[in-house]
């Protein structure tokens, strides 16, 4: 039996529950750091905890989704959703100081995800350049969300995978 099936059964006999209390102690242990804050490239640079993630965050997306955007900084945890997912994505970078741009194909008539490993300062901006061109955001799909929670804007849920707070990183509950 190879290694990949191995894996794939393990995460079939475990409960998401326990995937999700397991990857919490992993990303706890490799990434979160005094304060407490997160070393979001620890969780990057980690096959196992990353393609966990992107497990987790794929199985958030809503039915019906045709392409995953996240920012240039969350470039490997977008590839590893696309590719768990088969979602195509782009990336949102910024040039010339404010101006956000988009790398790789959007069309006006795509049902989009946002995909971050924590909220990202662009956050705002690219929600409101994805809608501005008539993209459907149907989600913004966090790993680790720090700070106070995110209204819904503009009927785009925000679902989040873990909480980081002063007490560490916790599952995230929706009435956080």
């Amino acid at each position: 039996m190879s290694p990949l099936t191995l894996h794939d059964s393990a995460a079939l006999r475990q409960s998401k529950q326990d995937r999700i209390a397991d990857l919490a102690a992993d990303v706890t242990a490799a990434a979160i750091r005094p304060g407490p804050s997160i070393d979001i490239y620890a969780v990057h640079t980690r096959p196992a905890i990353l393609r966990r993630l992107a497990a987790l965050l794929a199985e958030y997306l809503p039915q019906g989704v045709d392409r995953l955007v996240a920012t240039d900084s969350d470039a490997c945890l977008v590839t590893a959703v696309a590719l768990h997912s088969g979602v195509p994505f782009a990336l949102a970078g910024t040039e010339s100081g404010d101006s956000i741009v988009f790398h790789g194909d959007l069309y006006p008539s795509e049902r989009l995800a946002l995909v971050e490993t924590v909220p990202s300062r662009w956050r705002e901006s690219i929600i409101g350049e994805l809608q501005a061109v008539h993209n459907e955001l149907a989600v913004v799909g966090t790993a680790i969300h720090t700070g106070p929670r995110t209204p819904r804007r503009g009927g785009v849920d925000n679902r989040c995978v873990y909480r980081l707070s002063e007490d560490g990183l916790e599952p995230f509950q929706e009435d956080q």
